[in-house]
């Protein structure tokens, strides 16, 4: 009796805990939902030391090997790891396409330059999945190229590529830069409910009107495009009790209006 009690007191004491965690690069809007999930977890006594990281699938190796302990990812990647535990699922990430504004449609990439993201990030994969659909094969019908955002960003105008793809929550950062800044606009890409029936973790999203400028607007219309979930992940042996307390405060009040996000417990 005296053990259970000593236990059940050793259980209600508070905790600290410090964990690591990665929402990406640092531009992207999962580094912005780990920088408020960080703000709010501090006053809850959890310490979130953040770490980027240039994309999905090297964030899902750092947590396998145990050298992060958390990750907001991007759905899409079909990567399974043994010391990689699903957390939670939140919002839906829009696939962005944008161009030169002489390009019209996803068909007209042909013999043109697109930037597909990191070889290690999940954006690639998603792109390469929708190039594929319509008929172009990466350095056969189009030139890839692997610029980070912060690299896109940087260059030069003459040496940017013709169109890039970039995986996100609406408005995003980069999207917003290239529209105002480079004069780009979006591509509508118009299949996602063909393409869910090939790929399951496949949703129709869409991007409004006018989300990334009003005169003129852009886009001029309601867009079609690839919806992906975020996920957050966990290494295995990462204290439950904190995952635990990281959700309560993940899905409070606080965080959906800090991000202008609705976050959905239902869908964990």
């Amino acid at each position: 009796l005296l053990g259970m009690m000593g236990k059940f007191a050793y259980d209600m004491m508070p905790r600290q805990y410090t964990l690591t965690i990665t929402g990406g690069d640092i531009l992207s809007q999962r580094h912005m939902v780990a920088k408020v999930l960080e703000e709010e977890a501090a006053k809850e006594g959890i310490t979130l030391v953040i770490r980027p990281v240039p994309g999905s699938i090297q964030a899902l190796e750092a947590v396998n090997s145990g050298k992060l302990d958390l990750a907001f990812i991007q759905g899409g990647l079909n990567l399974r790891l043994d010391q990689v535990e699903h957390v939670a699922t939140l919002s839906t990430e829009a696939l962005h396409l944008i161009a030169r504004p002489a390009i019209k449609d996803i068909r007209e990439l042909r013999g043109k330059v697109v930037n597909m993201g990191s070889k290690t990030g999940g954006t690639r994969i998603v792109a390469n999945k929708v190039m594929k659909f319509v008929g172009l094969q990466e350095n056969v019908d189009y030139a890839e190229t692997n610029q980070s955002v912060e690299e896109i960003l940087s260059m030069h105008p003459s040496k940017l590529p013709d169109a890039m793809f970039v995986v996100s929550t609406a408005p995003s950062y980069v999207v917003d830069s290239m529209v105002k800044k480079q004069g780009y606009h979006l591509l509508e890409i118009p299949f996602p409910e063909a393409l869910s029936l090939r790929e399951g973790w496949v949703s129709g999203e869409k991007i409004l009107a006018y989300t990334y400028k009003s005169d003129p607007p852009e886009p001029a219309k309601d867009l079609k495009s690839v919806g992906v979930n975020m996920h957050l992940v966990s290494n295995r042996n990462v204290d439950s009790r904190a995952i635990a307390k990281l959700l309560e405060i993940l899905y409070s009040p606080q965080v959906s209006s800090k991000l202008r996000m609705r976050l959905d417990e239902s869908r964990v």
